[in-house]
């Protein structure tokens, strides 16, 4: 027993050394104090100075930064701050609830758009919605690394994080980086997509797809150059504790350049839609919420606009731990709104299917639930025929409404015209 409670003692005593010897003043750090606290106060009692004098920390951390090796500048900092009692900061829940919240309002939205394809899913299933999954999957594996970078410090000062915590959040922070890269791409993709099935016009599609190479060729571009930004690729993580050698290019610059064009882009892909929902067969009513639905998408614009001014702003960053985390936070409240928002239309398909008699998703105030085309008393009869260049093809099919005529009929532009005839009541009514 007595030489369990030595061993222990003696174990103590070892790991405080070890911590005393790591949390040593290089030469150049007390330099750098001795030559701050003479030139800027009147003070001569070391670090101490830098307790009650923000401005002449801040003049001492700028010094450590420039004159010594990332390491040096590292364990000074983090002296000075147990010296001074200085409280450990932790931006790590500020950048959880932005992720988190945003990407289960997503998860929300995208278990509506499986319930919209359910009934006919496997006549309904297109790219878009390929590409919806694709997205979803990358924003779940965006939202744990997150976790994961919280584990290791994340949020905190990077001083007051060990080198090896400090290397291990920037690697999280450099694949997160991917991700990020790739989810924008995929639900950019997923909107023009969408769009090109939603409106076959040859005028549209004469818009839409120089549009859609332009995003992907931007998506691909800069996804190698965000992998390739260092070599050896992990001098990327590295370099922030002084390990290892390598040469990277200018992240800054890239980064600012990726946002912009990303800021452009999110304009051009959500007003390319307005003038043709305008256009659109339907009551006053449903124009203005289908284009509210869209123009939710401007709110990602103005998220993008935002992540670039936090983009900009850490540019000279010592502290990367900590300061990115509010670019992390509008990285991730993109990407989440994006996918939100592509599957906002099946939220309002999914309302009026199973709760037909809401005012709002309903085609009239006041209407019975026998106005609606999922609650009609029969289905009627419907001859859909299609005339292509060189043969005739007749569908017959039984629905509610027009509403449930299938959505293929209108998705051959330019080959083959549909023409459904309804019968109802005596009455004729053609659609195409």
């Amino acid at each position: 027993m007595y030489k369990g409670h030595v061993l222990a003692l003696l174990c103590m005593f070892l790991s405080r050394s070890v911590s005393a010897q790591q949390l040593t003043f290089s030469e150049c750090a007390t330099e750098c104090t001795s030559e701050v606290t003479s030139q800027f106060s009147t003070c001569n009692s070391g670090i101490q100075c830098f307790c009650t004098n923000s401005y002449l920390w801040k003049l001492g951390q700028h010094c450590f930064n420039s004159n010594c090796t990332i390491q040096e500048a590292l364990v000074a900092q983090n002296i000075t701050a147990l010296s001074c009692s200085f409280p450990d900061r932790n931006r790590g829940p500020d950048s959880s609830w932005p992720t988190f919240t945003s990407l289960a309002v997503a998860l929300c939205l995208v278990v509506t758009r499986v319930i919209a394809l359910a009934p006919n899913i496997k006549t309904l299933w297109g790219w878009d919605d390929v590409l919806v999954a694709f997205a979803t999957v990358v924003a779940i594996c965006n939202a744990a690394s997150t976790l994961v970078a919280r584990h290791y410090g994340y949020g905190r000062d990077a001083w007051r994080l060990t080198f090896d915590n400090t290397k291990a959040v920037e690697e999280i922070y450099y694949i997160g980086g991917v991700f990020f890269v790739v989810g924008l791409t995929t639900i950019k993709t997923t909107f023009l997509v969408f769009y090109l099935k939603l409106f076959p016009s040859p005028a549209f599609r004469r818009m839409a797809i120089p549009l859609l190479v332009i995003t992907l060729l931007h998506g691909t571009t800069f996804f190698f150059l965000f992998i390739f930004q260092c070599s050896p690729i992990n001098y990327a993580w590295t370099l922030w504790v002084g390990q290892g050698q390598g040469k990277c290019l200018d992240f800054g610059l890239g980064a600012v350049l990726h946002a912009v064009m990303n800021i452009m882009l999110d304009f051009l892909i959500f007003a390319l839609p307005i003038s043709q929902l305008w256009n659109l067969n339907l009551s006053r009513k449903k124009k203005v919420q289908v284009i509210a639905m869209f123009c939710v998408g401007f709110l990602i614009t103005i998220v993008s606009i935002l992540r670039l001014w936090t983009l900009i702003a850490l540019a000279d960053t010592y502290n990367p731990t900590y300061d990115a985390v509010p670019l992390g936070a509008y990285s991730d409240l993109e990407f989440n709104i994006g996918i939100a928002c592509i599957c906002m239309p099946s939220f309002r398909l999914v309302l009026r299917r199973y709760l037909p008699s809401c005012s709002l998703f309903s085609s009239k105030h006041g209407a019975s639930k026998h106005d609606d085309d999922h609650s009609a008393p029969a289905p009627r009869a419907v001859n859909l025929t299609g005339s292509g260049l060189d043969q005739t093809t007749t569908r017959s099919f039984r629905i509610s409404s027009e509403h449930d005529i299938p959505h293929d009929f209108s998705y051959q532009p330019g080959t083959t015209r549909y023409q459904a005839t309804v019968e109802s009541n005596g009455s004729h009514r053609v659609l195409t």
